[in-house]
């Protein structure tokens, strides 16, 4: 899964979390949820 700067399929891409990795959710906007992944934050769409 891509982890975006923003909540858009356009956004660029900060990331890439491997399916079944824990990520903790900190938010939520629209069809995205804002995780964290180690050490890094992002927008992953659901």
């Amino acid at each position: 899964m891509a982890l975006r700067e923003a909540p858009d399929s356009l956004a660029a891409r900060k990331a890439q979390v491997s399916q079944g990795a824990t990520v903790a959710v900190l938010g939520s906007y629209n069809q995205y949820h804002y995780v964290q992944h180690q050490e890094t934050a992002g927008w992953i769409k659901l």
